[in-house]
C-alpha cells in the first residue's frame, strides 16, 4: 500500500467483496486481506459497487461472489464488464449452520461469502455463453408448451362443467381441440359480460399455445 498525494493507493491488495442479491437492493460485505472492512446496502446496480471499490480502495483488485438465484448471470456478466473479478456459486456449497438457518440474515450471508471467498473456499459454477444461455430458455420454454396447453384444456373444461354448459353433441366427442371444435366453444353464451370476458380469455390463451406448440 503507498500513499500518493495524500491518498491511499491499494495497488498489490486484493478486495473481496460478498454479495447476498435481492432485486431491490444488495447487502455487501467488504473484507481487505484478511480484515473485514464493512457491511452496507446498495441498489443492485454492478456500477455502484464499482464505484465505491474504487472509491474506497484505488488500484485494488476486486473480487466478488454471490449465490445462483433468482437473476441468473446477469449480474455476473455486468460486475465482469465492471472490471470485478466475479464467481457465482452453488448455495449448497456454502456450508450452514442450524443457527444460521434459524437465524438468516442478509448480513451473515454477505459476510459468509466474503470469507469462503477470502479464503478460497468456494468453487464457481459454470457460465455459460449468452447464446447458449438464451437457447436454454427456448428449449425450456418449448418443453413447456404442452404442459400449459392441457392446463389450459382443463380449466377449460372444469369452466363449463361448474356452469352446466353443454357442449353440442355433435363435437362433444372431439378430443384434438381443433380449429373448429375452438370455434364453437367461442359462440357460447354466458348471462353476463364477465363469464363471457373469462372464457374468451382461456380460449385465447388456447389458441396462443396452439400455435407455439
Amino acid at each position: 500500500m503507498q500513499i500518493r498525494d495524500q491518498k491511499i493507493n491499494f495497488d498489490g491488495y486484493s478486495i473481496y467483496g460478498g454479495i447476498d442479491v435481492h432485486d431491490k437492493s444488495w447487502k455487501v460485505t467488504i473484507m481487505v486481506g484478511d480484515t473485514y472492512y464493512k457491511t452496507l446496502s446498495m441498489d443492485p446496480k454492478a456500477g455502484n459497487l464499482q464505484k465505491y471499490l474504487e472509491r474506497e480502495f484505488p488500484g485494488g483488485t476486486y473480487y466478488t461472489a454471490y449465490e445462483a438465484g433468482f437473476c441468473g448471470f446477469s449480474i455476473h456478466r455486468k460486475l465482469e464488464e465492471k472490471g470485478i473479478n466475479n464467481i457465482v456459486v452453488n448455495p449448497a456449497d456454502i456450508s450452514t449452520t442450524d443457527k444460521d438457518r434459524s437465524q438468516k440474515e442478509d448480513i451473515r450471508d454477505s459476510h459468509k461469502i466474503a470469507r469462503f471467498l477470502k479464503n478460497r473456499d468456494l468453487t464457481a459454477i459454470y457460465v455459460p455463453e449468452r447464446e447458449m444461455e438464451e437457447l436454454r430458455s427456448l428449449v425450456r420454454f418449448q418443453k413447456s408448451v404442452p404442459k400449459d396447453l392441457a392446463r389450459e384444456k382443463n380449466m377449460i373444461k372444469s369452466f363449463l362443467t361448474i356452469y352446466g354448459i353443454v357442449e353440442p353433441e355433435e363435437i362433444s366427442k372431439i378430443r384434438n381441440w381443433s380449429s373448429k371444435y375452438i370455434k364453437r366453444l367461442e359462440k357460447i353464451k354466458m348471462e353476463t359480460e364477465y363469464g363471457k370476458l373469462v372464457i374468451d380469455e382461456q380460449l385465447g390463451i388456447l389458441k396462443f399455445l396452439r400455435e407455439k406448440k
